[in-house]
């Protein structure tokens, strides 16, 4: 019996130990009586020796003869007990330590049966394996838990790791550029000190296709940053091909510039003149290449963060397919010993015009390995390499380059360190222009009934857009009732489902989906929308190259759609909670709040309160032309508040780099806290306290004359936001900032996408991480964002005019150095790695 029982405890899965009893015998009658027998059994188990060490995993399950599939990030739990006490659970992968599992877990399933072991109550272990980063196929993985006199005891299991593109773009999606970082960027990219024209240089071959261009053209037009140029180099029979549509692009966006000439050969690169109507920056770009929208805006903040930055280069993936991205190459950050043993360089990357000039140019025969020698070239000439660690380009083919004879590229997986970088993100309002909105796609390639149950929301669809071009994509079958629709201006007809519905739908192979792309893209969309609430047909928004689009979701299957509504799957025996019409309809009225820009709160408070609190911190703070900075450092709840060592710590960086006065605020709770800050600050004489000393209304009152705010996920943060006020919001893993960022103008959040967020914890005892999301949000990290805040402030810490052209003193108030008045030490080397 105990054998038996003490096997059902391997093949255990995910629940409390209490449930196993009904697992062994589902008889209702004996499930009492058997569950006493195996608590009795359990015991006595665990009881037999004092230095034994016991190990369990709960999740998933390693017990099973078959070996285990895992992809991505896979996450362990069980527990781990000994008389002794554990000293560590350690986790490896053929042999090779991968790291140990966080301890100290409440576990009181296993305390009930284990009550003569005092560590029973907080036993449990948790431990997250990135299957990324090892080679697909089979491995053998083994868990060891270690006593503290030495004992051991170990679990072994066969993974077998299966890649996934799901995994990457997963992983990217936590970390682009959000509609509201977008938003924030083009808000405030005028107010950047210098702002370069950047131009990038595109050949077009003979047999180069119209739709790839077209696109890489549009990437171009959504960039936050919008002083760029466009040059183009096209071959003169491709010219002839495919030239009418570039030359109604170039006639509509005057940065697009078309230079037609005869290439010297197949392969060659064109020979654009380099002269002085070029952008102070140039770069190359390939056909069907894109850029996201955020990559010429950071380009343009790090060259002003430093002025001495020659050549910048970023991360790139590849387009494996018209909707994957995957293969992603994060680069290191530039040293001259790189360039001897790999291309470290690659796109996207943009070279001061002089320079290139120095090195000879773009010569009419650049093929990738020439271009490799020219980015040697570059890189020995510059000043200063930066690397943006930032996925900003995807290539649409391989690059074939290598740095010698017979050295491939070196493909750079994403590595943990990169994984855990900050990012910096906003509220998304609004999501998209409602303005910019001219030419509309409606996939309804589902059977008659379902495209009539769409006419309600077509019409609504009609009164928000009454100049907009619709076309509705339907099967052959809904031609004739599509055309009947008076909102519907065009009929386009694809057969992607079978005319009976019980039929299974095609299967779109890759050469399928170019040519839908190629047929849909070129038509030049600004939003699609797919009708249909399952995901089979959600491809074609992503084919059709819309700027934006707009359709359901369910768990992880639309990232990347703009407006995505949740819908609840059919079930059995549960009635809907509402007809499919209004589901539809409330899609595209999802798509009319998403475009408002008036959603921020409003709070108003008199000119005499504000008047009053501005004479009280005046005679607090006598200089009133510095930088005023407000730290509120709680919040509800322990768990979201970023350490006081670590506050104390930015608070000196303020003073020290931007002579900045801080002023710490809190409630009556927190006046403690606010005293702590204080007591660790070295600079505390630039610092004042109003902790416990203000109403909310005298403390909205008191924003006013201040530069910038920074503080936790609280109630005070998105008050400043709602203020108008440059924001910094520091937020935990506990919720996703997607959905509860404050909302302002002028507002950021800082946050590490670590795997386990949202968690949604309420207690800090309750992570196993130890809130790590918050304790390992360094405050270099922390500086950086506030820089990027200070934004809308930069004039004012310029301080006089010849900011713009004193770089030594742009880099101490701007850059990124670890201590005032030293130099960083790789910058003898040229190398310079922006957070």
């Amino acid at each position: 019996m105990f054998k038996k029982l003490r096997n059902a405890i391997g093949q255990h899965v995910g629940q409390p130990l209490s449930n196993l009893g009904a697992r062994l015998i589902p008889d209702q009658p004996r499930r009492k009586r058997s569950w006493l027998y195996f608590r009795k059994a359990l015991a006595l188990w665990l009881g037999r020796d004092k230095s034994t060490v016991w190990l369990y995993c709960d999740l998933p399950n390693i017990y099973e003869a078959k070996p285990l599939e895992v992809s991505g990030p896979v996450v362990f739990k069980g527990w781990a007990l000994s008389a002794r006490g554990i000293a560590s659970v350690s986790f490896y992968c053929d042999g090779i330590f991968l790291g140990e599992a966080s301890r100290g877990i409440a576990r009181p399933d296993v305390a009930v049966l284990a009550t003569h072991l005092k560590q029973s109550t907080r036993s449990g272990f948790h431990y997250v394996l990135d299957s990324s980063g090892l080679s697909a196929g089979l491995h053998l993985l083994s868990i060891k838990a270690q006593s503290i006199d030495g004992s051991t005891a170990s679990s072994t299991c066969t993974i077998r790791v299966i890649y996934s593109p799901d995994d990457y773009a997963f992983w990217r999606s936590k970390r682009a550029a959000s509609p509201g970082t977008l938003a924030w960027m083009k808000r405030h990219a005028g107010k950047l000190l210098d702002q370069p024209c950047l131009s990038l240089v595109m050949a077009i071959p003979n047999e180069t296709q119209p739709a790839p261009a077209l696109a890489t053209i549009r990437s171009l037009q959504e960039q936050a940053y919008h002083h760029w140029q466009l040059c183009i180099a096209c071959d003169k029979p491709a010219f002839e091909r495919f030239g009418e549509p570039l030359v109604r692009m170039a006639e509509k966006d005057r940065r697009v510039d078309i230079h037609v000439e005869p290439f010297a050969g197949p392969g060659a690169a064109p020979h654009y003149p380099i002269d002085g109507d070029c952008g102070e920056f140039l770069g190359l770009v390939d056909a069907g290449d894109l850029l996201e929208p955020d990559a010429l805006f950071e380009v343009v903040y790090h060259l002003n963060r430093d002025p001495d930055v020659d050549l910048f280069y970023t991360d790139e993936d590849m387009l494996v397919a018209p909707v994957v991205r995957d293969r992603p190459i994060l680069k290191p950050d530039w040293s001259p010993e790189l360039s001897q043993r790999m291309h470290s360089v690659g796109r996207l990357w943009l070279a001061r015009r002089e320079l290139l000039l120095q090195t000879g140019g773009l010569s009419p025969d650049l093929d990738a390995v020439k271009e490799c020698e020219l980015l040697l070239k570059l890189t020995r000439a510059a000043r200063k390499v930066c690397h943006l660690r930032s996925v900003l380009y995807s290539r649409s083919r391989p690059c074939q380059a290598s740095s010698g004879p017979g050295q491939p590229v070196e493909r750079m997986h994403y590595s943990a360190e990169k994984k855990d970088m900050p990012v910096l993100t906003a509220a998304p309002f609004p999501l998209l222009d409602l303005e910019q909105i001219r030419n509309i796609l409606m996939v309804m390639l589902d059977h008659l009934g379902d495209v009539v149950l769409t006419f309600p929301a077509i019409r609504r669809l009609r009164s928000m857009f009454p100049h907009a071009h619709i076309s509705a994509l339907v099967g052959s079958w809904s031609e004739s009732l599509a055309r009947m629709n008076g909102c519907i201006n065009d009929v386009l007809t694809y057969d992607f489902f079978a005319i009976d519905s019980s039929d299974p739908h095609r299967l779109l192979d890759l050469e399928e989906k170019r040519r839908i792309e190629a047929w849909l893209s070129s038509r030049g969309f600004d939003l699609a929308i797919d009708f249909r609430r399952e995901p089979e047909t959600r491809d074609f928004l992503r084919l059709s190259r819309a700027r934006y689009t707009a359709g359901f979701s369910r768990g992880k299957n639309a990232e990347w759609l703009t407006v995505a509504v949740p819908y609840e799957a059919n079930m059995q025996r549960l009635r809907p909670r509402r007809h499919v019409v209004q589901e539809l309809v409330h899609l595209v009225e999802m798509i009319a709040i998403a475009g408002r820009s008036d959603l921020s709160p409003q709070i108003d408070v008199t000119d005499a309160e504000q008047a009053a609190m501005a004479e009280l911190i005046g005679s607090l703070l006598p200089r009133n032309d510095c930088l005023l900075v407000a730290i509120h450092p709680g919040s509800g709840r322990p768990i979201k508040c970023w350490p006081a060592e670590y506050f104390a710590g930015l608070a000196d960086l303020l003073v020290e780099r931007l002579d900045a006065k801080i002023v710490l605020f809190g409630a009556i709770s927190e006046i403690a806290l606010v005293q702590t800050i204080q007591d660790q600050m070295r600079c505390r004489c630039e610092s004042i306290s109003l902790a416990g000393r203000l109403t909310i209304r005298q403390f909205l009152a008191a924003l006013k004359p201040f530069d910038l705010f920074v503080g936790n996920d609280s109630g005070p943060t998105h008050m400043a936001a709602a203020s108008g006020l440059p924001t910094l919001c520091l937020c935990s893993g506990t919720i996703d900032p997607t959905q509860w960022a404050p909302v302002g103008p002028a507002t950021l959040v800082i946050h590490r996408p670590v795997i386990c967020s949202p968690c949604y914890l309420r207690d800090r005892e309750e992570c196993p991480f130890d809130v790590a999301c918050l304790r390992d949000l360094s405050v270099d990290a922390v500086w950086s964002a506030v820089i990027r805040t200070l934004l809308p402030r930069w004039a004012k810490l310029a301080g006089t005019p010849e900011f713009a052209s004193n770089v030594e003193r742009r880099k101490r108030l701007l850059g990124d150095f670890p201590q005032l008045g030293v130099e960083n030490e790789r910058n003898s080397d040229r190398v310079s790695s922006p957070s």
